[in-house]
């Protein structure tokens, strides 16, 4: 599979170049490899954010980028496991962790 062709995913054009051939890597790659789920939220977060680009990518371009990525054979949708929230409330609460630390 390659991530030039129009059919097929590519990683997001917003990516500077070297982070954007490791991703292509990986999705071109039969090893598999994974993006936390809290991951895509942030991603759309920042790349529609109309102080980090200029312009920001459209809601739409972002959810296309995130789609093209999830669509390769060898990404998995990475979900927090039952415990998860307990260890997010003591490690921010043990190390009184906040705002964009968290």
């Amino acid at each position: 599979m390659t991530l030039t062709s129009s059919s097929t995913p590519t990683a997001p054009n917003c990516l500077s170049t070297e982070p954007r051939a490791s991703l292509t890597e990986l999705a071109e790659s039969p090893a598999r490899w994974g993006i936390p789920v809290s991951c895509v939220g942030e991603f759309m977060r920042v790349v529609t954010h109309p102080t980090l680009f200029n312009p920001p990518h459209s809601a739409e371009e972002a959810c296309e980028a995130v789609a093209r990525l999830l669509s390769s054979p060898s990404a998995t949708l990475l979900n927090p496991g039952r415990g998860y929230a307990h260890l997010l409330m003591e490690s921010v609460r043990d190390g009184g962790t906040v705002g964009n630390l968290v």
